[in-house]
């Protein structure tokens, strides 16, 4: 195994376009998240329809990011050529401004554990007119960026496990809610719509 430092230095192109995807990642977060509190979002929803899935999201993306930075350092599974870290970026800039377009569409309703208000909607508008879920769409873009960018086939493939999981975990669990909430009004939308990925799921 090289010495961490020798890796890093020999991938310093990788290293600054990591830096960058993560400012783009953090800041879109950001400035997403303030636009649905100025819409009216609840800053401190209730948890209670949740069943832990905001937790097990939030765990899923430490996993991906650990396994990554942990690959990427000791350079388990080798590193995939050059070209990968600009795909990667693209996915990162494009799953960031997909789940903002998603959070600013819901408005007032985006909370992050499952949560429906006494006056919530089936959103349709934007993104929700083709998928159901586009802000986890638009998180698993950029999460599986970022190992692209750095270049570790490790990394990717974790990544694209534990948060495909934990989003189609999620999923069931929100989709349960929101039929025992609409019922056959959900039910209709569901069929006209994707949950998480175009043409597959």
């Amino acid at each position: 195994m090289e010495n961490p430092i020798v890796l890093v230095w020999g991938h310093l192109d990788a290293v600054l376009l990591g830096a960058l995807a993560a400012a783009v990642w953090i800041g879109g977060e950001y400035l997403s998240r303030r636009a649905t509190f100025r819409l009216g979002a609840p800053r401190r929803p209730s948890s209670r329809l949740d069943r832990g899935t905001y937790p097990i999201i939030a765990g899923a993306l430490g996993v991906a990011m650990a396994a990554t930075l942990v690959a990427f350092l000791t350079g388990v599974g080798g590193y995939l050529p050059l070209w990968t870290a600009g795909v990667g970026l693209a996915l990162v800039v494009l799953g960031v401004g997909f789940r903002g377009w998603a959070l600013r569409t819901l408005g007032r309703f985006f909370t992050m554990p499952i949560t429906l208000p006494a006056d919530q909607e089936i959103v349709r508008g934007g993104p929700y007119q083709w998928i159901r879920h586009p802000a986890y769409t638009g998180g698993l873009l950029t999460a599986m960026g970022m190992p692209l960018v750095l270049g570790t086939t490790v990394g990717f493939l974790v990544t694209f496990a534990v948060c495909l999981a934990s989003y189609v975990y999620r999923i069931h669990f929100e989709e349960q809610a929101l039929v025992g909430r609409f019922g056959d009004r959900y039910r209709e939308y569901a069929k006209r719509t994707w949950r998480l990925l175009p043409g597959l799921y």
